[in-house]
């Protein structure tokens, strides 16, 4: 999944990277970082134990959006935009 999101950035997407815990997201926003400097990406807090939870993360997301594009993992769920 890091090779998908690696390539949405390369090619302008702004990409969110949403999870319960931060660890993993960060350190993969920083490798991509590395790679695409200019990237526009961002961790999402996502807990998917409870409907609160996931509801915070909608709200959050539309807050900044508009559209969405999905592509998830069973650890960290990927959200791209079009630019």
């Amino acid at each position: 999944m890091r090779d998908s999101v690696l390539e949405f950035a390369r090619h302008g997407a702004k990409v969110y990277m949403a999870s319960r815990t931060e660890s993993r997201p960060r350190q993969a926003i920083e490798e991509v970082i590395a790679q695409v400097p200019n990237t526009q990406i961002e961790y999402l807090h996502l807990d998917l134990t409870s409907l609160e939870g996931i509801k915070q993360a909608a709200d959050e997301f539309i807050s900044k959006e508009s559209q969405l594009i999905s592509c998830s993992t069973t650890q960290v769920s990927w959200l791209w935009l079009p630019s």
